[in-house]
């Protein structure tokens, strides 16, 4: 038989179904306002480059003194360029996940022919303890070509006047990587993998390599509807806010669960019923 106790312990086991959402920009630098510059030193960082949108902070450092730059971007005005790369060399992007859940990263990456061809990317969500996700990937030389670095994209020299070629384009999806979700800050980097240059050769000294549009997005958390209980006379009432949720009933907690007719936004349940459990979906 039904009563309080019963309702209460259906409740407490309560689940809740959505629908997929669609993913939101959570940052996305563009590096049209953020625009940095300058020799910050041997083994020095550049940092505190805001995103363009959203809650983020690049930076990049250099075992070597690298000059940083914002040339043309992948059909914008600017970019994030540096000299003097070397395997162990990176960029770094850290972002706020908080309400949000699926993340993936894309971004826009180049170089010049004596610049770094074999990167690693990587994130941590304590900016020491880096995870490195798949094999490492090939950057595309920023030249007009029929089949850039054997890709079989062809692509056109980057232009502030032209338009984003998608050629250029990196994505990692991060989707099924939970502990990226709902963080207060998450790095991501850029590494160099190895010595190699985007000729084949080894990496010259003043060989750049330049970042445009970097995006991290993800889908909004999913959130709860406001669930009371109460007791009214002899019935148990189960009262929930959003309209949208369906309240679905089962004799047992794995059994088969149907929508409970006439269940609004709220539900009244007589105590000496056969005791049930119950779930909200939309």
């Amino acid at each position: 038989m039904m009563n309080s106790k019963h309702l209460l312990t259906c409740l407490a086991a309560l689940l809740l179904a959505s629908p997929l959402a669609l993913a939101d920009t959570i940052a996305n630098w563009t590096f049209e306002t953020s625009q940095p510059a300058g020799s910050p030193g041997a083994g020095a960082w550049i940092t505190n480059i805001a995103a363009e949108v959203g809650p983020g902070v690049a930076a990049g450092r250099h075992a070597g003194n690298a000059t940083y730059s914002t040339p043309a971007g992948n059909g914008s005005a600017h970019a994030f360029s540096s000299t003097a790369w070397a395997s162990g060399d990176f960029y770094q992007f850290a972002v706020n996940t908080l309400g949000f859940q699926s993340v993936t990263v894309a971004f826009d990456q180049t170089g010049s022919a004596t610049g770094p061809r074999d990167f690693q990317f990587s994130f941590s969500t304590d900016g020491v303890n880096f995870t490195t996700v798949g094999p490492t990937y090939i950057v595309l030389t920023n030249s007009a070509s029929a089949n850039n670095e054997g890709s079989g994209k062809s692509t056109s020299v980057w232009s502030s006047t032209g338009s984003q070629q998608s050629a250029y384009t990196v994505t990692f999806d991060l989707s099924s990587t939970n502990s990226l979700a709902n963080q207060p800050v998450v790095y991501f980097r850029l590494t160099v993998a190895d010595g190699t240059s985007e000729n084949g050769g080894s990496i010259g000294s003043g060989g750049t390599d330049r970042v445009d549009n970097f995006i991290v997005s993800g889908t909004p958390m999913p959130t709860s509807p406001t669930l009371t209980i109460q007791r009214d006379g002899a019935n148990v009432v189960l009262i929930w806010s959003d309209a949208s949720y369906a309240l679905q009933a089962a004799p047992n907690a794995t059994g088969t669960y149907t929508n409970v007719p006439g269940a609004a936004t709220s539900y009244s349940e007589p105590m000496g019923d056969p005791q049930k459990f119950y779930r909200l979906v939309r």
